[in-house]
Parts: C-alpha cells; structure tokens; sequence
C-alpha cells in the first residue's frame, strides 16, 4: 500500500494503466511485474501484465514482496536462505516447466515429505533463473507505483505547484516483518525513487495503515471517544489482528 501527502493534502491515486471496467478506477492494483526483458528490467505491471495465453515463455512474477522477509538479496540467490538448496535437492526448475509438484523420494520415509511449491517459491526460482534479486522487483513495482503517483497528482494540481511541493510517501508492510526485511524495504523504496527514509518516506504497519483507514471511513458517525475496534488484515500472504482504542480527535 502507498499513501501519498502532499503537504496537508492527501491524494488518491484512483486509475490504473490498463485496467479494465470496474478494475481501472478500484482501490489497489495486482502486485504483479512482468519482464519483458529482463536483461534491461523492461517490465509490464499491475493490470498492464498480460494474460498467460498471451505471454511468451517469461512468467508474472507474484508475492515477491515475501521474499524480502527471507533476508536476502545477494545475487545469484535471490531466493533467500534455503531455498537455493531446496531447489537443487527437488529438482524444482524440472518440475516448474512441466507444471508439476515434485514427488515424495525416498527421503520422506521418517516424516520429512518436500515442502510444497507455492507461488512465492515460483518467483523465487525465476528471479534466481533471470539473476535479477528480490529487492530489485520490488524496487520495479515501487518505482512504477510511484511515477503514477505523480502524475496522478499533477493531473489534480497546478504542475509548478507539485513541483515545489514536497511530497511524503507511507508505505506500510507486514507487521511480522523482521529488522532485516524492513531494511530491504528501504533499500528497495530508496532504489525507486523515494528519497530517504525518514525524511522523504516512512515505513508503518499494515494493521495501522488499516486502522487510520478504518477512523477516516467510520467518523465522524460510528465511533466515540473511548471505543476499542478491532482490524482483521488478511491477505497477501500475511494475516493479523489488531485491537486500538480511539483516545482523542487528531
């Protein structure tokens, strides 16, 4: 999610490159990026990625977002810790081509059976095949996201008022997300174009994120001084609850 304030104002980025009716002008885009190229990181994303009977062989990559709580982004190892070894030992690049889940071997006789291969580890398989890290996609998606951002703004605003504006950028992010994730976060969001954390951007929970969303939906007639609500955030990988209690008027 990216919130956008431009000095007291907040602007909503509203229409989507390629969406089509009822998905052009909706509240969030598919974190999806598509590699035309991905030797010069040429990229489709959102709804600009076509369908798979229309794509070439290069797959969409999805839930790369995740990865970047597996706390690497070395290249040649853009899986993450463990997962190079856990294709090697599956056979899993045989096994992606064909469409297939790897079979039981012997070495789930004990207990042990293969982990199965879910579309976090398709993407991470990939960006390992094509050399390109975790942060690098999530800089690409950010990068692109940030650039409608502001054309977005400048199509509702004076265009030299938004260029001597300072813009502040929110992104928000998996609340279970460790030091080390939040810090690819970062080098991700300084990488687009975001300016320096803390200084240009900042980086808060998605359950706040839900829970600042929910006071601004719900005021001023559903909640009083004094009410306790709880925000259920699920999806995307990620699922947390949060209680607050709304304290004072901001």
């Amino acid at each position: 999610m990216l919130i956008v304030s431009l000095r007291s104002r907040n602007a909503d980025l509203l229409q989507w490159p390629n969406g089509s009716a009822g998905s052009s002008s909706a509240d969030q885009v598919p974190s999806v990026v598509y590699y035309t190229n991905p030797a010069t990181r040429a990229k489709c994303w959102g709804y600009e990625t076509p369908p798979a009977r229309l794509r070439p062989a290069p797959q969409q990559l999805q839930w790369f977002k995740l990865l970047l709580q597996m706390n690497n982004s070395a290249p040649r190892r853009a899986d993450g810790p463990g997962l190079d070894s856990m294709f090697r030992r599956l056979s899993v690049r045989s096994f992606r081509s064909k469409g297939k889940q790897p079979a039981a071997s012997a070495s789930s006789v004990g207990g042990f059976s293969p982990p199965t291969i879910t579309p976090t580890h398709e993407t991470a398989g990939y960006l390992h095949d094509i050399g390109i890290t975790p942060v690098q996609v999530v800089s690409d998606f950010l990068q692109a996201v940030r650039e409608l951002a502001r054309a977005s703004i400048k199509q509702s605003y004076r265009f030299q008022w938004v260029e001597s504006s300072k813009i502040n950028y929110i992104l928000t992010i998996p609340a279970i997300w460790s030091d080390s994730a939040k810090n690819l976060m970062v080098q991700a969001a300084e990488a687009a174009g975001y300016g320096t954390h803390r200084v240009d951007f900042n980086l808060i929970s998605e359950p706040e994120a839900a829970a600042a969303y929910t006071l601004k939906v719900v005021q001023p007639n559903n909640l009083n001084l004094g009410d306790t609500f709880i925000i259920c955030d699920a999806g995307g990988g990620t699922g947390r609850k949060l209680a607050a209690t709304y304290s004072r008027y901001s």
